[in-house]
């Protein structure tokens, strides 16, 4: 076929044009400058000078065109218009690209609407989507004036482009500001999840729409989700930052970053897979996946730990260096096992402390830096990995843990990780009511005040036993 396409020059675009010129198509594409067009020929691709405003311009490819795929704004109502009106009753095809923002809630960095939306489902559209929602039943109903409309709603998508644009927008967003600060920006608890498809299963899902998708076709293209939490602990680890910060920092953001960060949640599940998307089924594993993380060259391959463990739990106190201004010890918990006597996992840490009355908030590694935390209790599951610590500041004791170990870390407790596999992770608790903050100074007389006033935890993180700062033995 001969295919026009907006946006060839972008991300999907260009990714989308790539696919179809190996698939034996032949592809023209919308190009807004002259040295842009020269790499636009270069890439096999016959370069349209204009832009999304140049109405006669999208009106005379679409009747040159067998199809046309509008890869880039979701938004532009007359663009729409122009190519609608064009391709009336020449029964030709349109694909259009929306977005996952019309399902998206206010959700502001917490769990949001729990649905999960698929095609068929009645879509609660935000009044500030309306438009785009609008634009979307345009084209679907192009069977009425004698075309083939199609519309493709992406999640969010990742991975390298093959066109001109190799990155996307949202995640590579995260890691420049992450970059520059030195830290991680996740709105609130990071809560919020977005669906993700990889960007060459998407550019598949545009052939096969293209080649055999019916009239009215309207496809989520979605092949996983991750929360912005799960983002920002691999992007901490990816660039052996630590921890994810949630909700910190926002006063040095830069205007704009807010939106950046992606506040909303917009889970979804797209039916592609069925007979109306003709067997398209993603290749990538969603980027929650562990195996998508390159380690660094301070990781450590070599395992600290035997593969002896305790067949029962274990409780002790440390000899941590205790300033006066901590009233608590430390304590260690090795063999912290579930009903089959295997290591708790993740979700086996979490229900733990949720049934004991602490707030899970993350699951990542931790701090390369010797840090604490002025305004909490920190209770650490160990899931995955190992991992020597360094408690108690460059004078402290070090300690090897593995899958099944915890710690109790009182308020002001200076701790770092000194070496880890690239696998280590941990689940991160704390009581109601006590927001971490993060100090990397050693205390003065104003922060160890307020470590004093923390108050103690009800009830133990690990055994659920009401709580008192040295138990009888």
């Amino acid at each position: 076929m001969n295919v026009f396409i907006i946006g060839a020059t972008g991300y999907i675009g260009g990714t989308v044009a790539e696919r179809l010129l190996a698939a034996g198509h032949r592809v023209r594409g919308l190009v807004r400058r002259s040295d842009l067009a020269e790499r636009l020929g270069a890439a096999g691709i016959t370069p349209v000078l204009g832009t999304l405003d140049d109405g006669e311009i999208l009106a005379r490819e679409a009747r040159r065109a067998d199809a046309v795929i509008n890869a880039a704004s979701s938004d532009h109502r007359p663009a729409i218009t122009a190519l609608l009106a064009a391709l009336q009753d020449t029964g030709k095809t349109l694909i259009h690209t929306s977005g996952i923002g019309v399902i998206a809630d206010d959700a502001r960095g917490q769990a949001g609407d729990a649905r999960i939306f698929d095609e068929d489902a009645e879509l609660p559209v935000a009044p500030g989507r309306q438009a785009r929602r609008a634009l979307d039943q345009a084209v679907l109903a192009g069977g009425d004036s004698g075309l083939r409309g199609i519309v493709v709603c992406n999640a969010m998508v990742y991975g390298e482009g093959r066109g001109l644009e190799r990155h996307s927008t949202q995640i590579p967003g995260l890691l420049k500001s992450a970059q520059r600060d030195g830290m991680v920006h996740v709105l609130g608890a990071g809560a919020n999840r977005w669906s993700n498809v990889h960007v060459d299963d998407l550019a598949e899902l545009y052939l096969l729409a293209l080649e055999n998708g019916p009239d009215g076709a309207f496809y989520f293209a979605e092949n996983g989700e991750a929360s912005f939490a799960q983002i920002g602990g691999a992007l901490a680890n990816r660039l052996d930052l630590g921890r994810w910060s949630p909700g910190r920092s926002n006063r040095r953001l830069p205007s704009g970053a807010m939106t950046r960060r992606l506040p909303c949640s917009a889970p979804m599940r797209g039916s592609a897979p069925s007979e109306r998307g003709r067997n398209w089924v993603g290749r990538h594993a969603t980027i929650r996946s562990p195996a998508g993380s390159r380690p660094t060259c301070r990781w450590t391959e070599r395992p600290f730990l035997d593969d002896r463990r305790p067949c029962r739990m274990q409780i002790d106190f440390l000899p941590v260096p205790m300033p006066d201004h901590l009233p608590l010890p430390v304590r260690l918990y090795r063999g912290v096992l579930d009903e089959a006597g295997e290591p708790l996992d993740a979700a086996g840490f979490e229900a733990r402390f949720i049934a004991h009355g602490w707030c899970p908030q993350w699951r990542s590694g931790l701090y390369r830096q010797q840090h604490y935390h002025a305004n909490a209790h920190e209770a650490l599951g160990v899931f995955a990995g190992q991992a020597l610590l360094q408690l108690g500041g460059p004078e402290g004791i070090e300690l090897r843990v593995g899958p099944g170990d915890a710690l109790l870390l009182p308020a002001g407790t200076l701790h770092r990780s000194l070496q880890a596999t690239r696998d280590f992770c941990a689940v991160g608790a704390y009581p109601p009511g006590q927001r971490w903050d993060l100090h990397l100074d050693v205390p003065g007389v104003d922060v160890r005040a307020v470590i004093a006033a923390v108050p103690d935890p009800a009830c133990d993180p690990i055994t659920g036993q009401a709580f008192a700062a040295v138990p009888e033995t």
